[in-house]
Protein backbone atom coordinates (compact mmCIF):
# COMPACT_ATOMS: atom_id res chain seq x y z
CA UNK A 1 0.00 0.00 0.00
CA UNK A 2 0.92 3.55 -0.59
CA UNK A 3 -1.92 5.39 1.61
CA UNK A 4 -3.56 4.09 4.21
CA UNK A 5 -5.97 5.41 6.69
CA UNK A 6 -7.26 3.94 10.05
CA UNK A 7 -9.68 5.02 12.19
CA UNK A 8 -9.12 2.67 15.57
CA UNK A 9 -11.68 3.06 18.14
CA UNK A 10 -13.06 6.27 17.23
CA UNK A 11 -16.46 5.44 16.21
CA UNK A 12 -19.05 4.24 17.77
CA UNK A 13 -20.12 0.75 16.04
CA UNK A 14 -17.06 0.72 14.90
CA UNK A 15 -13.38 -0.86 16.64
CA UNK A 16 -11.26 -0.70 12.83
CA UNK A 17 -12.03 1.39 9.95
CA UNK A 18 -8.98 0.68 7.30
CA UNK A 19 -9.09 2.74 3.71
CA UNK A 20 -6.03 2.52 1.49
CA UNK A 21 -4.65 2.77 -1.77
CA UNK A 22 -2.35 0.35 -3.81
CA UNK A 23 0.45 2.35 -5.81
CA UNK A 24 2.58 -0.12 -8.25
CA UNK A 25 3.67 -0.31 -11.86
CA UNK A 26 1.08 -1.73 -13.54
CA UNK A 27 3.32 -4.33 -15.18
CA UNK A 28 4.03 -5.81 -11.82
CA UNK A 29 2.20 -8.84 -11.77
CA UNK A 30 -0.45 -9.58 -8.97
CA UNK A 31 -3.37 -11.50 -7.64
CA UNK A 32 -6.70 -9.59 -6.40
CA UNK A 33 -8.05 -10.53 -3.22
CA UNK A 34 -8.94 -14.33 -2.85
CA UNK A 35 -8.70 -17.09 0.05
CA UNK A 36 -5.03 -17.97 -0.28
CA UNK A 37 -4.80 -21.66 -1.34
CA UNK A 38 -2.00 -22.41 0.95
CA UNK A 39 -3.37 -20.40 3.94
CA UNK A 40 -6.82 -20.43 3.80
CA UNK A 41 -7.18 -18.62 6.76
CA UNK A 42 -5.69 -15.88 4.55
CA UNK A 43 -7.86 -13.26 2.48
CA UNK A 44 -5.66 -11.30 0.61
CA UNK A 45 -4.22 -9.94 -2.87
CA UNK A 46 -1.10 -11.47 -3.88
CA UNK A 47 2.32 -10.32 -5.36
CA UNK A 48 3.73 -12.30 -8.24
CA UNK A 49 6.38 -10.83 -9.08
CA UNK A 50 10.01 -12.62 -8.53
CA UNK A 51 11.24 -11.36 -5.46
CA UNK A 52 13.70 -12.68 -2.60
CA UNK A 53 11.99 -14.40 0.09
CA UNK A 54 8.16 -15.55 0.29
CA UNK A 55 5.32 -13.94 -2.00
CA UNK A 56 3.81 -11.99 0.29
CA UNK A 57 0.79 -9.32 0.07
CA UNK A 58 0.69 -5.68 0.84
CA UNK A 59 -2.59 -5.74 3.20
CA UNK A 60 -5.04 -8.53 4.52
CA UNK A 61 -7.45 -10.22 6.73
CA UNK A 62 -7.26 -13.10 8.44
CA UNK A 63 -10.04 -15.91 9.61
CA UNK A 64 -9.34 -15.02 13.37
CA UNK A 65 -10.04 -11.37 12.59
CA UNK A 66 -6.83 -9.94 12.58
CA UNK A 67 -5.60 -7.44 9.94
CA UNK A 68 -2.29 -6.23 8.69
CA UNK A 69 -0.72 -3.58 6.07
CA UNK A 70 2.45 -2.59 5.03
CA UNK A 71 3.85 0.48 3.05
CA UNK A 72 7.47 0.70 2.05
CA UNK A 73 9.70 3.89 3.22
CA UNK A 74 10.60 5.91 0.01
CA UNK A 75 14.15 6.11 0.16
CA UNK A 76 15.74 5.86 -3.06
CA UNK A 77 19.16 6.35 -1.75
CA UNK A 78 18.94 3.09 0.57
CA UNK A 79 17.26 0.75 -1.71
CA UNK A 80 19.15 -2.74 -2.32
CA UNK A 81 18.33 -5.38 -4.85
CA UNK A 82 19.20 -7.95 -2.56
CA UNK A 83 16.91 -7.64 -0.02
CA UNK A 84 14.14 -9.74 0.80
CA UNK A 85 10.07 -9.00 -0.20
CA UNK A 86 8.69 -6.89 2.41
CA UNK A 87 5.20 -8.53 1.15
CA UNK A 88 6.21 -11.51 3.40
CA UNK A 89 6.15 -9.22 6.31
CA UNK A 90 2.48 -8.92 5.95
CA UNK A 91 1.98 -12.64 5.25
CA UNK A 92 3.58 -13.68 7.66
CA UNK A 93 1.76 -12.39 10.67
CA UNK A 94 -1.53 -13.06 8.96
CA UNK A 95 -0.87 -17.06 8.47
CA UNK A 96 0.51 -17.67 11.92
CA UNK A 97 -1.20 -16.88 15.53
CA UNK A 98 1.01 -14.49 17.19
CA UNK A 99 -0.38 -11.11 18.87
CA UNK A 100 0.43 -8.18 17.19
CA UNK A 101 3.33 -7.08 19.60
CA UNK A 102 4.91 -10.65 19.57
CA UNK A 103 4.98 -10.32 16.39
CA UNK A 104 6.76 -6.89 15.51
CA UNK A 105 8.94 -7.44 18.08
CA UNK A 106 10.24 -10.83 16.77
CA UNK A 107 10.79 -8.59 13.61
CA UNK A 108 13.29 -6.36 15.54
CA UNK A 109 16.61 -8.54 14.81
CA UNK A 110 16.08 -9.04 11.21
CA UNK A 111 14.66 -5.95 9.71
CA UNK A 112 17.95 -5.23 8.11
CA UNK A 113 17.31 -7.91 5.51
CA UNK A 114 14.70 -5.53 4.41
CA UNK A 115 14.31 -2.20 2.72
CA UNK A 116 12.33 0.58 4.52
CA UNK A 117 8.97 -0.71 5.54
CA UNK A 118 5.66 0.66 7.57
CA UNK A 119 4.24 -2.32 9.43
CA UNK A 120 0.68 -2.55 11.07
CA UNK A 121 -0.72 -4.98 13.19
CA UNK A 122 -3.82 -5.76 14.58
CA UNK A 123 -6.13 -8.19 16.32
CA UNK A 124 -9.00 -5.73 17.03
CA UNK A 125 -7.79 -5.81 20.76
CA UNK A 126 -4.91 -4.03 19.80
CA UNK A 127 -3.20 -1.77 17.12
CA UNK A 128 0.63 -1.87 16.68
CA UNK A 129 3.35 -0.03 14.27
CA UNK A 130 6.63 -0.56 13.52
CA UNK A 131 9.15 0.93 10.77
CA UNK A 132 12.76 -0.20 10.81
CA UNK A 133 13.46 3.46 9.55
CA UNK A 134 11.78 4.95 12.77
CA UNK A 135 13.21 6.68 16.12
CA UNK A 136 12.89 3.93 18.02
CA UNK A 137 13.79 0.47 17.91
CA UNK A 138 10.97 -0.58 18.90
CA UNK A 139 7.12 -1.26 17.97
CA UNK A 140 4.54 1.00 19.49
CA UNK A 141 0.96 0.51 20.29
CA UNK A 142 -1.44 2.73 19.10
CA UNK A 143 -3.91 4.72 21.17
CA UNK A 144 -7.63 5.51 19.72
CA UNK A 145 -7.85 7.50 17.01
CA UNK A 146 -7.32 8.75 13.39
CA UNK A 147 -4.06 7.57 11.74
CA UNK A 148 -2.66 8.35 8.01
CA UNK A 149 0.37 6.24 6.67
CA UNK A 150 1.82 6.89 3.29
CA UNK A 151 5.98 6.19 2.25
CA UNK A 152 6.72 7.56 5.16
CA UNK A 153 6.55 7.12 9.02
CA UNK A 154 3.78 6.81 10.87
CA UNK A 155 1.32 10.69 10.36
CA UNK A 156 3.96 12.37 8.50
CA UNK A 157 2.52 15.11 7.46
CA UNK A 158 2.63 15.26 3.65
CA UNK A 159 -0.39 16.67 1.78
CA UNK A 160 -2.43 14.17 0.92
CA UNK A 161 -2.19 12.40 4.42
CA UNK A 162 -3.11 15.77 5.78
CA UNK A 163 -6.13 16.04 3.58
CA UNK A 164 -7.24 12.50 3.32
CA UNK A 165 -7.18 12.40 7.17
CA UNK A 166 -9.31 14.85 7.63
CA UNK A 167 -11.48 13.80 4.32
CA UNK A 168 -11.79 10.17 7.18
CA UNK A 169 -12.75 12.14 10.03
CA UNK A 170 -15.72 13.69 8.11
CA UNK A 171 -16.99 10.69 6.41
CA UNK A 172 -16.90 8.66 9.85
CA UNK A 173 -18.75 11.50 11.68
CA UNK A 174 -21.39 11.38 8.61
CA UNK A 175 -21.71 7.37 8.79
CA UNK A 176 -24.73 6.26 11.40
CA UNK A 177 -23.28 2.91 11.56
CA UNK A 178 -26.81 1.12 10.18
CA UNK A 179 -26.78 -1.97 8.48
CA UNK A 180 -26.87 -1.98 4.67
CA UNK A 181 -25.02 1.82 4.65
CA UNK A 182 -22.98 2.28 1.75
CA UNK A 183 -19.22 2.14 1.66
CA UNK A 184 -18.81 4.25 -1.31
CA UNK A 185 -18.45 7.57 0.97
CA UNK A 186 -14.92 5.59 1.79
CA UNK A 187 -14.21 4.79 -1.46
CA UNK A 188 -14.54 8.20 -2.61
CA UNK A 189 -12.50 9.84 -0.87
CA UNK A 190 -9.55 7.38 -1.94
CA UNK A 191 -10.42 8.59 -5.47
CA UNK A 192 -9.06 12.12 -4.52
CA UNK A 193 -6.65 12.80 -7.83
CA UNK A 194 -5.77 16.03 -6.79
CA UNK A 195 -1.98 17.06 -6.61
CA UNK A 196 0.02 19.27 -4.17
CA UNK A 197 1.41 22.48 -4.65
CA UNK A 198 4.81 22.59 -5.60
CA UNK A 199 5.99 24.58 -2.10
CA UNK A 200 4.23 21.58 -0.05
CA UNK A 201 5.77 18.53 -1.58
CA UNK A 202 8.21 16.53 0.79
CA UNK A 203 11.83 16.08 -0.89
CA UNK A 204 12.29 11.94 -0.94
CA UNK A 205 15.10 11.93 -3.03
CA UNK A 206 13.16 11.54 -6.47
CA UNK A 207 12.15 13.67 -9.00
CA UNK A 208 10.55 17.05 -8.62
CA UNK A 209 8.30 15.35 -11.13
CA UNK A 210 7.80 12.19 -9.80
CA UNK A 211 7.20 14.24 -6.25
CA UNK A 212 4.27 15.93 -7.70
CA UNK A 213 2.94 12.51 -9.65
CA UNK A 214 3.22 10.86 -6.09
CA UNK A 215 1.46 13.23 -4.17
CA UNK A 216 -2.08 12.80 -5.21
CA UNK A 217 -4.22 9.98 -3.21
CA UNK A 218 -5.11 8.20 -6.49
CA UNK A 219 -2.23 8.15 -8.71
CA UNK A 220 -2.57 8.22 -12.74
CA UNK A 221 0.33 7.82 -15.39
CA UNK A 222 1.09 5.89 -17.97
CA UNK A 223 3.25 3.25 -16.35
CA UNK A 224 2.46 3.47 -12.45
CA UNK A 225 -0.76 4.49 -10.68
CA UNK A 226 -3.25 3.57 -8.07
CA UNK A 227 -3.82 -0.66 -8.65
CA UNK A 228 -6.26 -1.51 -6.37
CA UNK A 229 -8.61 0.42 -3.55
CA UNK A 230 -9.59 -1.46 -0.32
CA UNK A 231 -11.96 -0.55 2.58
CA UNK A 232 -12.71 -2.58 5.62
CA UNK A 233 -14.99 -1.71 8.88
CA UNK A 234 -14.97 -4.01 11.89
CA UNK A 235 -17.59 -3.76 14.04
CA UNK A 236 -17.43 -2.66 17.62
CA UNK A 237 -16.82 -4.07 20.59
CA UNK A 238 -15.56 -7.71 18.91
CA UNK A 239 -16.55 -8.87 15.63
CA UNK A 240 -14.28 -9.65 12.56
CA UNK A 241 -17.17 -10.61 10.04
CA UNK A 242 -16.12 -9.39 6.63
CA UNK A 243 -17.51 -9.55 3.16
CA UNK A 244 -15.15 -9.05 -0.20
CA UNK A 245 -15.94 -7.98 -3.21
CA UNK A 246 -13.52 -9.18 -5.85
CA UNK A 247 -12.59 -8.04 -9.82
CA UNK A 248 -13.90 -11.27 -12.10
CA UNK A 249 -10.13 -11.46 -12.91
CA UNK A 250 -9.87 -13.29 -9.31
CA UNK A 251 -9.39 -17.14 -9.17
CA UNK A 252 -12.60 -18.68 -7.84
CA UNK A 253 -12.53 -17.95 -3.64
CA UNK A 254 -11.69 -20.75 -1.05
CA UNK A 255 -14.38 -22.17 1.07
CA UNK A 256 -13.34 -19.11 4.34
CA UNK A 257 -12.50 -20.78 7.51
CA UNK A 258 -15.99 -22.33 9.26
CA UNK A 259 -17.98 -19.90 11.99
CA UNK A 260 -16.79 -20.54 15.05
CA UNK A 261 -19.73 -22.58 17.59
CA UNK A 262 -19.51 -19.19 20.24
CA UNK A 263 -20.59 -16.88 17.35
CA UNK A 264 -23.42 -17.88 15.10
CA UNK A 265 -24.37 -15.37 13.62
CA UNK A 266 -20.52 -14.42 12.20
CA UNK A 267 -18.59 -15.56 9.72
CA UNK A 268 -15.28 -15.34 11.88
CA UNK A 269 -14.58 -13.76 15.05
CA UNK A 270 -12.06 -12.54 16.83
CA UNK A 271 -13.30 -12.80 20.67
CA UNK A 272 -16.19 -14.53 22.22
CA UNK A 273 -19.51 -12.37 21.64
CA UNK A 274 -23.15 -12.61 21.69
CA UNK A 275 -24.88 -13.56 18.71
CA UNK A 276 -26.67 -9.51 19.28
CA UNK A 277 -23.48 -8.08 19.27
CA UNK A 278 -22.64 -10.29 15.96
CA UNK A 279 -25.74 -9.34 14.38
CA UNK A 280 -23.58 -5.92 13.50
CA UNK A 281 -21.20 -7.81 10.80
CA UNK A 282 -18.50 -5.88 8.96
CA UNK A 283 -18.37 -4.45 5.81
CA UNK A 284 -15.13 -4.71 3.39
CA UNK A 285 -14.69 -3.94 -0.07
CA UNK A 286 -11.75 -4.27 -2.04
CA UNK A 287 -10.87 -3.91 -5.47
CA UNK A 288 -8.09 -4.79 -7.79
CA UNK A 289 -6.76 -3.90 -11.16
CA UNK A 290 -4.40 -6.64 -11.55
CA UNK A 291 -4.87 -6.86 -15.69
CA UNK A 292 -7.59 -5.07 -18.02
CA UNK A 293 -10.07 -2.82 -16.39
CA UNK A 294 -13.46 -5.15 -15.23
CA UNK A 295 -16.20 -3.80 -16.59
CA UNK A 296 -18.35 -2.33 -14.10
CA UNK A 297 -21.35 -4.68 -12.97
CA UNK A 298 -19.38 -7.81 -13.61
CA UNK A 299 -18.27 -8.33 -9.89
CA UNK A 300 -18.44 -12.11 -8.67
CA UNK A 301 -20.66 -12.97 -5.91
CA UNK A 302 -18.26 -12.91 -2.27
CA UNK A 303 -16.60 -15.71 -1.16
CA UNK A 304 -19.01 -18.94 0.00
CA UNK A 305 -20.37 -18.44 3.43
CA UNK A 306 -20.06 -14.45 3.95
CA UNK A 307 -22.47 -11.90 3.37
CA UNK A 308 -22.30 -10.22 -0.34
CA UNK A 309 -20.97 -6.90 0.69
CA UNK A 310 -21.11 -3.49 -1.58
CA UNK A 311 -19.43 -4.46 -5.14
CA UNK A 312 -17.33 -1.49 -6.31
CA UNK A 313 -15.77 -0.89 -9.42
CA UNK A 314 -12.09 -1.90 -9.73
CA UNK A 315 -9.74 1.44 -9.29
CA UNK A 316 -8.89 1.62 -13.34
CA UNK A 317 -12.76 1.80 -13.73
CA UNK A 318 -14.03 4.26 -10.77
CA UNK A 319 -16.34 7.09 -12.34
CA UNK A 320 -13.41 9.35 -11.42
CA UNK A 321 -10.74 7.97 -12.51
CA UNK A 322 -11.80 5.90 -15.65
CA UNK A 323 -9.50 7.17 -18.09
CA UNK A 324 -6.50 5.53 -15.61
CA UNK A 325 -4.73 2.88 -17.19
CA UNK A 326 -4.98 -0.77 -16.06
CA UNK A 327 -2.49 -2.17 -17.52
CA UNK A 328 1.32 -0.95 -19.22
CA UNK A 329 4.92 -2.29 -20.00
CA UNK A 330 7.63 -1.54 -17.42
CA UNK A 331 10.94 -2.83 -18.93
CA UNK A 332 13.03 -2.33 -15.71
CA UNK A 333 13.78 -5.50 -13.38
CA UNK A 334 10.92 -5.53 -10.59
CA UNK A 335 12.16 -6.01 -6.90
CA UNK A 336 10.24 -5.60 -3.74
Amino acid sequence: MCLILVAWQSHPDYALVVAGNRDEFYARPAAPVHWWEDAPQVLAGRDLAEVIGEPGTWMGLAGDGRFAALTNYRAPSEKRTDARSRGELVAGFLRGDSDPQSYLSGLVPRTGAYNGFNLLACDLRELWWYSNRGTSPYPQRLKPGIYGLSNALLDTPWPKVRSRVGALAETLAADTGLPGASVEPYLDLLANDRQALDAELPRTGVTPEWEKLLSSAFIRSPSYGTRAMAMALAPAPCCACATTAASSSASAASTPPAAPARCPTAATCALPATPARCKRRAKASWLSTAGPPVPPGAMPRSAPGWRRGHCARPAATHPRNARSPATARHAAPVRD
